[in-house]
């Protein structure tokens, strides 16, 4: 299993008909590698995918809380974007010392040239095999027991919904919504947000996400091609409502982001700092306008409640 997972996130493969735009690889641009496999022979239901940067100090306690407020067997897949820090001795120690009877899987890939989140996402999810994919962000703490089951009962109420995001919904290319919007990713959850409503307001958010994998697989994933930091969910998002009336939501949770924790590229060594930029630089010249960048501007989608 370990080689076939290996061979479908090689580049002849993964940049071949796969993805939205069908990106090429970039000069220079590293095959992603499979660097820790470990298989537990029980059923499962989640995929859980976490892109990592340089987040050793805290990316255990992290990874431990996820672990902990599952409510389900899941697989665990970690994408670790060229870390120069001593991420991946963290990972590995942990996952190589101990035992998870609710983990079916653990995959973690290493990337040697910096892809950024975009890319990172798409690796994992194409490497998921669940039928609910959950993408968290490494610098976020789960807090709530079932926050996956939680997230999904919006995909299992409505047969038109894409993806739930456990942070906030909005209205494309806007501030109006609802959830931890901006910096207020680190602020208490507004108490008077209805914990068993799904709130739509045309896009929301990564971190936690949980998409609907066959919906997901049939977008072909996020425009890597166009965008590759932020952004790719609001592509995902207006691409399914414009093709397939497919819609995404919110469901309000508590979880913790300390701003300070989120990872940077800004202080690193010189010689790191220009590999990064070398490759920043190559993502802007081949990015164009994707579709959300035209679909804000000509649509606007009203908000409403579902309950």
């Amino acid at each position: 299993m370990k080689e076939l997972m290996q061979e479908t996130i090689k580049h002849k493969n993964f940049y071949n008909g796969v993805l939205c735009q069908d990106p090429a690889p970039l000069p220079g641009q590293a095959e992603p590698e499979i660097i820790f496999y470990s298989e537990n022979d029980i059923p499962f239901d989640y995929s859980v995918v976490v892109p990592v940067f340089n987040q050793e100090a805290i990316i255990e306690k992290n990874i431990q809380s996820i672990i902990e407020n599952m409510d389900s067997n899941f697989e665990f897949i970690l994408i670790l974007d060229n870390c120069v820090d001593n991420t991946k001795g963290v990972v590995l120690d942990y996952f190589e010392n101990n035992t998870f009877p609710n983990i079916a899987k653990v995959v973690v890939v290493e990337q040697n040239t910096p892809v950024f989140e975009t890319t990172c996402d798409n690796i994992g999810f194409v490497l998921s095999s669940g039928k609910y994919i959950v993408e968290i962000q490494a610098d976020m703490e789960m807090v709530e027991y079932g926050f996956n089951s939680n997230l999904a009962r919006g995909l299992q109420q409505y047969d038109d919904v894409i993806g739930v995001s456990g942070r906030c919904t909005h209205v494309f290319g806007t501030a109006h919504g609802v959830g931890k919007l901006g910096e207020y990713v680190e602020k208490t959850l507004d108490p008077s947000l209805d914990r068993n409503v799904l709130y739509m307001y045309g896009t929301c958010n990564r971190g936690p996400l949980i998409l609907d994998r066959d919906k997901l697989k049939y977008m072909k994933y996020m425009d890597e091609q166009n965008y590759f930091l932020d952004a790719s969910d609001h592509d995902l998002f207006a691409r399914a409502y414009a093709e397939m009336d497919w819609r995404c939501g919110y469901i309000p949770m508590e979880f913790k982001s300390p701003l300070v924790d989120g990872s940077t590229r800004k202080d690193l060594p010189a010689d790191v700092r220009e590999l990064n930029q070398h490759f920043l630089s190559l993502k802007k010249e081949r990015s164009g306008n994707g579709f959300a960048d035209t679909f804000r501007q000509q649509i606007g989608i009203e908000s409403r409640v579902l309950r």
